[in-house]
């Protein structure tokens, strides 16, 4: 999939990454959503979230500020793993999330 992202990315310089986010903002826990968020962000893509509501948001503020890419699941911890290898600096990745 990265080499998907990376191959649109770099054909057309406004492919961006729009990101549905569910009630309960649980992407932000699973590895293969964080681990395409990384990749849109190492290849500069744009990123726009799309949330149910404001209010949603408000709710669990909180919560989303202690957001650490090390404490993502996966089925497969092999797959955390991986994921985890591909950002480099992860504290300036948590800082952007």
């Amino acid at each position: 999939f990265d080499d998907m992202m990376r191959l649109l990315a770099h054909r057309d310089a406004g492919f961006g990454q729009v990101i549905a986010v569910d009630a309960q903002f649980d992407l932000f826990n699973r590895a293969w959503c964080v681990g395409e968020l990384a990749e849109a962000r190492r290849e500069g893509m744009s990123q726009a979230m799309q949330l149910r509501s404001g209010r949603d948001l408000a709710e669990r503020q909180e919560g989303l500020r202690g957001l650490r890419v090390e404490h993502m699941q996966a089925s497969r911890p092999e797959d955390v793993a991986e994921i985890l290898a591909k950002i480099p600096d992860k504290d300036e990745f948590n800082t952007a999330l």
